[in-house]
């Protein structure tokens, strides 16, 4: 819709709005160049002189383990209600984004988001609605026969254990190893 439009009826143009959790020395900047060209594949200006940088990441407390990093990105001069993720030109913009910030050398993965400039969503509701969209994040349920459904519980893994140990040559059995973890 917005592609065959974009030209007569409005005024596109992408706006970095803000940033969390991206160092904005080294990784911002190059993050935004890169974007900034891929906007010019599609013949939209990207402007990015006005960034909110929050340095700490945004980490919502609804989603143990996210990393925080975010650059949100508005649309600028869409119609008051236009829905960015259901139009198909915005959607393949957002695909190449991904494609070419895949290609930057960052420390971290950065989520990419896209909105139109009325919707003003946060970060962290940006975080969730990634997380809710594409099911990054799914409870484990535990039942019973015993147990009515009412009673199931939802558990969320959020904890991550490292085990040290080493590969050894098991002594009862000559040429093969086991797992140590003594």
């Amino acid at each position: 819709y917005l592609e065959d439009e974009k030209d007569e009826e409005f005024d596109i143009s992408l706006k970095a709005h803000s940033s969390s959790g991206i160092d904005p020395l080294i990784e911002l900047p190059a993050l935004l160049q890169t974007l900034s060209s891929a906007s010019n594949d599609f013949g939209l200006s990207f402007h990015h002189d006005t960034v909110q940088i929050y340095k700490k990441p945004c980490r919502p407390v609804s989603i143990p383990g996210s990393l925080g990093r975010v650059l949100s990105i508005h649309v600028e001069g869409l119609p008051e209600a236009f829905q960015v993720e259901n139009d198909e030109f915005l959607m393949q913009l957002l695909g190449h984004f991904k494609e070419c910030v895949s290609k930057v050398s960052l420390t971290q993965p950065v989520l990419v988001a896209i909105q139109s400039s009325g919707d003003n969503i946060d970060l962290e509701s940006l975080i969730e609605k990634e997380v809710t969209d594409y099911g990054l994040r799914d409870g484990l349920e535990e039942s019973s026969p015993d147990k009515a459904p009412e009673m199931e519980k939802t558990f969320i893994p959020s904890i991550k254990i490292e085990l040290d140990g080493a590969m050894i040559e098991d002594v009862d059995f000559p040429g093969k190893s086991l797992f140590d973890t003594s």
